[in-house]
Protein backbone atom coordinates (compact mmCIF):
# COMPACT_ATOMS: atom_id res chain seq x y z
CA UNK A 1 0.00 0.00 0.00
CA UNK A 2 0.78 3.77 -0.41
CA UNK A 3 -0.62 6.64 0.27
CA UNK A 4 0.54 10.64 -0.53
CA UNK A 5 0.00 13.75 1.31
CA UNK A 6 0.33 16.69 -0.34
CA UNK A 7 2.01 20.47 0.89
CA UNK A 8 2.75 24.04 -0.67
CA UNK A 9 4.68 26.29 0.48
CA UNK A 10 6.54 29.58 -1.25
CA UNK A 11 9.65 29.82 -0.79
CA UNK A 12 12.72 32.65 -2.72
CA UNK A 13 15.87 31.57 -4.40
CA UNK A 14 18.42 32.11 -7.04
CA UNK A 15 20.14 29.15 -9.01
CA UNK A 16 23.24 29.42 -8.50
CA UNK A 17 26.22 27.37 -8.01
CA UNK A 18 29.52 29.08 -6.25
CA UNK A 19 32.01 27.10 -7.93
CA UNK A 20 31.04 28.60 -11.06
CA UNK A 21 31.95 32.64 -12.33
CA UNK A 22 29.05 34.78 -13.65
CA UNK A 23 28.86 33.89 -17.05
CA UNK A 24 28.90 30.33 -16.46
CA UNK A 25 26.19 30.28 -14.18
CA UNK A 26 24.33 33.10 -16.68
CA UNK A 27 24.87 29.87 -19.31
CA UNK A 28 23.38 27.45 -17.33
CA UNK A 29 20.78 29.03 -15.24
CA UNK A 30 19.85 31.85 -17.23
CA UNK A 31 17.27 33.85 -15.97
CA UNK A 32 16.78 31.79 -12.68
CA UNK A 33 20.48 33.24 -11.22
CA UNK A 34 17.95 36.43 -10.65
CA UNK A 35 16.20 36.48 -7.16
CA UNK A 36 12.94 35.11 -7.68
CA UNK A 37 10.09 32.78 -6.21
CA UNK A 38 7.49 29.72 -6.57
CA UNK A 39 4.84 28.37 -4.66
CA UNK A 40 5.96 24.38 -4.68
CA UNK A 41 4.05 21.81 -4.55
CA UNK A 42 5.15 18.82 -2.59
CA UNK A 43 4.28 15.31 -2.75
CA UNK A 44 5.05 12.92 0.08
CA UNK A 45 4.88 9.12 -1.33
CA UNK A 46 4.87 6.54 1.85
CA UNK A 47 4.28 3.04 1.38
CA UNK A 48 4.19 0.41 4.30
CA UNK A 49 1.20 -1.07 6.03
CA UNK A 50 -0.69 -2.11 8.98
CA UNK A 51 -2.61 -4.50 8.92
CA UNK A 52 -4.36 -4.26 12.26
CA UNK A 53 -4.93 -0.33 11.92
CA UNK A 54 -5.81 -0.55 8.06
CA UNK A 55 -3.37 2.38 7.10
CA UNK A 56 0.14 2.69 5.94
CA UNK A 57 0.36 5.89 8.64
CA UNK A 58 -2.01 8.17 10.04
CA UNK A 59 -2.41 11.04 7.52
CA UNK A 60 -2.45 13.26 10.65
CA UNK A 61 1.00 12.02 11.77
CA UNK A 62 2.82 12.41 8.65
CA UNK A 63 0.96 15.92 8.05
CA UNK A 64 2.85 16.72 11.40
CA UNK A 65 6.27 15.40 10.55
CA UNK A 66 6.21 17.23 7.35
CA UNK A 67 5.03 20.46 8.65
CA UNK A 68 7.75 20.69 11.29
CA UNK A 69 10.56 19.47 9.61
CA UNK A 70 9.85 20.72 6.17
CA UNK A 71 6.84 23.68 5.64
CA UNK A 72 7.91 25.42 8.78
CA UNK A 73 11.31 25.72 7.65
CA UNK A 74 11.04 26.30 3.86
CA UNK A 75 7.74 28.56 3.92
CA UNK A 76 8.28 32.00 3.27
CA UNK A 77 12.26 31.64 3.66
CA UNK A 78 15.18 32.45 1.08
CA UNK A 79 16.64 28.64 0.48
CA UNK A 80 20.17 30.07 -0.57
CA UNK A 81 20.29 31.14 2.73
CA UNK A 82 19.80 28.06 4.86
CA UNK A 83 22.44 25.98 5.80
CA UNK A 84 21.78 22.35 4.00
CA UNK A 85 21.90 24.70 0.38
CA UNK A 86 24.89 26.72 0.96
CA UNK A 87 27.57 24.55 -0.78
CA UNK A 88 24.82 23.85 -3.29
CA UNK A 89 22.40 24.94 -5.92
CA UNK A 90 18.87 25.32 -4.86
CA UNK A 91 17.39 23.18 -7.83
CA UNK A 92 14.11 21.24 -7.27
CA UNK A 93 16.35 18.49 -7.58
CA UNK A 94 18.79 19.39 -4.63
CA UNK A 95 15.68 20.43 -2.50
CA UNK A 96 13.52 17.34 -2.92
CA UNK A 97 16.88 14.88 -2.20
CA UNK A 98 17.01 16.95 1.22
CA UNK A 99 13.66 17.20 1.75
CA UNK A 100 13.96 12.98 0.72
CA UNK A 101 16.87 12.27 2.83
CA UNK A 102 15.36 14.48 5.86
CA UNK A 103 11.82 12.74 5.91
CA UNK A 104 12.72 8.96 5.67
CA UNK A 105 14.79 8.38 9.26
CA UNK A 106 11.61 9.91 10.92
CA UNK A 107 9.28 7.99 8.80
CA UNK A 108 11.37 4.78 9.79
CA UNK A 109 10.08 5.55 13.52
CA UNK A 110 7.43 4.17 12.35
CA UNK A 111 6.88 0.19 11.75
CA UNK A 112 7.05 -0.76 8.33
CA UNK A 113 6.65 2.83 6.39
CA UNK A 114 9.34 3.93 4.31
CA UNK A 115 9.62 6.71 1.67
CA UNK A 116 8.92 5.91 -2.03
CA UNK A 117 8.86 9.12 -3.47
CA UNK A 118 9.15 13.11 -3.05
CA UNK A 119 7.80 14.87 -5.50
CA UNK A 120 8.57 18.26 -6.08
CA UNK A 121 6.75 20.91 -8.64
CA UNK A 122 7.99 24.53 -8.93
CA UNK A 123 5.66 25.40 -11.66
CA UNK A 124 2.39 23.93 -12.91
CA UNK A 125 5.16 22.16 -15.93
CA UNK A 126 8.00 21.64 -13.59
CA UNK A 127 8.50 18.37 -11.30
CA UNK A 128 11.63 16.75 -9.66
CA UNK A 129 10.71 13.13 -8.88
CA UNK A 130 13.68 11.82 -6.08
CA UNK A 131 12.65 7.68 -5.44
CA UNK A 132 13.76 5.47 -3.22
CA UNK A 133 16.87 4.30 -3.77
CA UNK A 134 15.49 0.22 -3.58
CA UNK A 135 12.97 1.34 -6.70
Amino acid sequence: MKIIKKFTFDSAHKLWNKQWDTPKNVEVYGKCTNLHGHTYKLEVVISGGNAESGMVMNFRDLSQIVKDSIIDRYDHAYLNELPEFLNTPTTSETIGQYIFDTLQPQLEAFEGVKVEEIRLSETPTSEAIIDSPSK
